[in-house]
């Protein structure tokens, strides 16, 4: 842990050190723009249920479940602390695995994404509720895999495209999280 804040204190010394403060000129037209933009997406009602899912799901469960599991596993009883972080580990490289399978899963299905996101939703909620049995550790670490597998691979895949395709080609940077500049850009070129 010293090491580690060690290592971040030299950082942001050095960033404070060489940093030079150069705001970009942004066009009064180009914040208005991105304004009306934003308004305009956060009343799609996709858009409003992908976000208070992503708030629960990842703001709340899983950042819960990664804080939290050391501490969870070992009021099983006889299930040490390492054995906890293994089982967050698992947890967070199944989410990544499942980040690449499900999309790729849901593009050869050809079926809607919205039917994927209730299914992973469904499958989180039920491997979710079997981590609250008291079983050996192996037990967790085959539901923690799971867990991050389904949990975690509804965020950036499946999430962003459904939100891409309710806010329509003229607010999909603003739906992916971004200023929308190199739509803007790319519309100015063409």
């Amino acid at each position: 842990m010293v090491l580690v804040s060690a290592v971040c204190t030299a950082s942001f010394l050095a960033f404070l050190a060489f940093s030079r403060e150069q705001p970009m000129a942004t066009p009064p037209e180009a914040s208005a723009h991105f304004m009306g933009s934003m308004r305009s997406v956060i009343r799609i009602r996709n858009i409003q249920v992908l976000m208070a899912l992503f708030f629960i799901g990842v703001g709340g469960v899983f950042s819960s479940l990664a804080q939290w599991i050391e501490t969870i596993m070992a009021g099983r009883g006889g299930i040490s602390p390492l054995d906890g972080g293994i089982t967050g580990a698992i947890m967070l490289v199944a989410g990544i695995s499942g980040m690449v399978a499900v999309p790729v899963v849901a593009e050869k299905w050809g079926g809607s994404l919205r039917k994927f996101v209730i299914a992973n939703s469904l499958f989180s909620a039920l491997f979710l509720f079997a981590l609250s049995f008291r079983m050996p550790a192996g037990y967790y670490f085959v539901v923690s895999f799971a867990e991050g597998f389904f949990l975690i691979s509804l965020a950036p895949p499946l999430g962003l495209q459904i939100s891409l395709e309710s806010a329509g080609e003229e607010n999909a940077g603003t739906a992916a999280g971004s200023s929308g500049s190199s739509h803007r850009s790319a519309r100015s070129s063409s």
